[in-house]
């Protein structure tokens, strides 16, 4: 009787905290959608069109977009701006920013073997500081990060946006100086990074950071960076660990990571690169991809992609074992009057599972719960978004259907169940008054796994508020 109770009691619960959510996405009464693999994903919906779709590598070299002002901002700092005024740059273009964050997320494991649920309801976000120029050359920054429990049972947990145990955690992910020079900048100290294999993978409560040193620049149609990293903050960690470890090799075996990377844009219609990751003693990752974007008509345009990958394992010591492993992809993309249909394909080596420790996997088949990169794998994607502009700015959806089959075991060379993804992502930004950039979005993401292996379902809610305070 008392196992009856308690069961009747969290499923109660669940139910209340579910509908406490919907009323809460409901409240906003306009919306905005997402598209695409997830390393892209993460950063926000989808634009209306494939012109303006950026590819993993696009990311790279992507200025970040200052916060807009709104009404609070703009009446702080006109109450400010006497004392301002007079001050050096490197106090007077001072910004402090605030990124609030709801996420509810649910995950029912119904498969073979039998796998716990995950289940948690969290509160938090990040404060981020940034200077101005110092003689303009100089800048620092720092972001402190946190994730409040409101509803997390030890027995489901796994979510990943606590720490192990359903506990909450605070955490200070970025304290970094910018030195900059014509073209040229340098950062170094704690940092985000949006590179295909090293990114935020900012689909928890918050993003991965890295520390070490970097240096990007361009010249005409050239972009590129290099930098050494030396560790990694997770997503739901309160520490930083090295870049050998955090793929797999023994404790206390610490190794950084070399990265050097470039893109190269001939034409505004295409641009292609390449970035390589080099983790001594431990693996060498090589990335590289082509995008070219052809409007065919005043409203109709054509997006093709294609994109490699290889891993290998390098050094005698081969801290995560010996192996050598790649995967292809390719896409095509057609954009009509805001409606984007997409179509893509992808094959990984039989020899090992494609592997992404360091954030988001850059691949066109990475969905909201599978990445369909298992050893042997072979996988389509059908993909379709819209935005409602014209009816209810703000407001898109995208749904996605991957299915992968011939994966195999890498040790046992055994096939796998194949497996089948259904994903559907509705988002609402709103776009203009006091709350503009409030951002709700309702994701599910449901998986078959064939051959008696079961299903599973993913879903997640959540709500953002990126605010610039001053």
């Amino acid at each position: 009787m008392v196992t009856l109770r308690r069961a009747l009691f969290h499923e109660s619960s669940r139910r209340g905290f579910f509908t406490f959510l919907v009323f809460l996405f409901l409240l906003g009464t306009r919306e905005q959608c997402s598209w695409g693999q997830e390393s892209v994903l993460d950063e926000g919906p989808s634009p209306d069109s494939v012109v303006y779709l950026n590819s993993p590598l696009d990311i790279s070299f992507l200025p970040r977009i200052p916060l807009p002002l709104t009404t609070l901002t703009k009446m702080i700092r006109d109450r400010l701006k006497p004392e301002l005024e007079p001050l050096p740059p490197f106090f007077r273009d001072t910004q402090l920013g605030m990124n609030l964050r709801l996420y509810y997320f649910d995950r029912e494991n119904h498969v073979t073997p039998p796998k716990s649920d995950n289940e948690a309801f969290t509160f938090g976000g990040s404060l981020a500081y940034q200077s101005g120029w110092l003689a303009d050359s100089l800048r620092v920054g720092a972001e402190g990060f946190l994730s409040q429990s409101l509803y997390g049972p030890d027995s489901r947990d796994g979510t990943l946006l606590l720490r192990p145990g359903q506990k909450s955690y605070t955490v200070l992910g970025r304290a970094y100086g910018e030195l900059k020079y014509e073209n040229y900048t340098a950062t170094l100290g704690r940092q985000y990074l949006d590179t295909p294999y090293a990114n935020q993978q900012d689909n928890r409560m918050t993003p991965n950071t890295f520390e070490g040193y970097r240096i990007t620049g361009r010249l005409p149609w050239v972009q590129f960076a290099a930098g050494y990293v030396a560790q990694i903050k997770p997503r739901n960690a309160t520490t930083f660990t090295s870049m050998s470890e955090r793929a797999g090799a023994p404790q206390g075996r610490e190794r950084g990571m070399f990265a050097v990377g470039a893109r190269f844009t001939p034409t505004t219609e295409m641009n292609f690169g390449a970035i390589n990751y080099y983790v001594p003693d431990t693996w060498n990752i090589f990335y590289t991809e082509a995008n070219y974007t052809r409007p065919l008509t005043a409203k109709l345009v054509l997006k093709l992609q294609g994109q490699f990958t290889e891993q290998d394992s390098v050094g005698g010591d081969h801290l995560i074992g010996k192996f050598a492993t790649r995967v292809g992809g390719t896409q095509v993309a057609l954009s009509y009057n805001k409606v984007i249909l997409r179509t893509a394909f992808s094959i990984t080596a039989d020899s090992k599972n494609i592997n992404s420790p360091y954030g988001s996997y850059p691949g066109y088949l990475s969905l909201i719960d599978k990445d369909f990169n298992r050893a042997g794998e072979k996988a389509w994607l059908l993909g379709f978004s819209y935005d409602f502009k014209d009816y209810i700015r703000g407001l898109s959806t995208t749904v996605n259907f991957a299915r992968g089959v011939d994966a195999v075991d890498p040790t046992t060379t055994k096939g796998v169940p194949n497996e089948n993804e259904w994903d559907i992502t509705v988002d609402y930004r709103i776009a203009e008054g006091p709350l503009s950039r409030l951002w709700f979005r309702a994701r599910n993401g449901f998986v078959d796994f064939t051959k008696g292996g079961g299903h599973s379902n993913n879903f997640r809610l959540t709500v953002n508020y990126p605010l610039s305070v001053l």
